[in-house]
């Protein structure tokens, strides 16, 4: 049963249903004063984003971060574009396996993505796994780690997308802020 046929829909607040529509469909939806109603909310919900808030349709909290780019992503980064220059630019740096300790440890390998820092290879074997702990430095993470390129200082996430990036640019020095020694993270064995 193709459903679009049976129900009959106005989206235009202007034109009301004829009685026709109404006698041809099993459902009718007038959308007039409901989508006010529901765009009023999801205007609300938005706007409280920031601070967080509960969906008014799912009942689901929302909320959206504002990530740096910190010590702790840069330090990683670092050893990633080391390692994978070191190794000759392979296609993936198995991290679980071949990380050092501070990378396995402080967990910041995930929001590089956000950067476009690192990319980790999609897991094709285990269907329950989104990554397999396969990743590699993107062009634009090599430029940052090597000191030829600056990135956004901030991001904010929404549902683990990107959708604002600041203005204000950090390079890898900066993002590493004293608390890591880039010559000792960046030296070839």
């Amino acid at each position: 049963m193709n459903l679009q046929k049976h129900m009959a829909f106005n989206g235009d607040e202007d034109k009301a249903l004829t009685d026709e529509d109404v006698a041809k469909a099993d459902v009718v939806i007038d959308w007039g004063e409901t989508n006010k109603s529901i765009l009023q909310a999801r205007a609300r919900f938005f706007a409280a984003l920031p601070d967080g808030a509960v969906c008014p349709v799912c009942d689901r909290y929302g909320k959206v971060y504002t990530r740096k780019l910190n010590s702790g992503m840069a330090a990683t980064l670092c050893w990633m574009v080391q390692h994978y220059l070191e190794l000759g630019s392979p296609e993936w740096i198995d991290v679980p396996r071949e990380a050092p300790r501070f990378v396995l440890k402080n967990r910041e390998l995930g929001r590089l993505v956000h950067w476009n820092l690192a990319i980790p290879k999609r897991n094709d074997d285990d269907k329950t796994k989104k990554e397999n702990g396969l990743w590699m430095p993107t062009t634009l993470g090599i430029g940052f780690a090597t000191r030829e390129v600056m990135v956004p200082k901030e991001v904010k996430i929404w549902k683990n997308e990107k959708v604002w990036e600041s203005k204000e640019m950090v390079d890898v020095l900066g993002a590493l802020n004293d608390k890591f020694d880039y010559s000792e993270l960046m030296r070839r064995k």
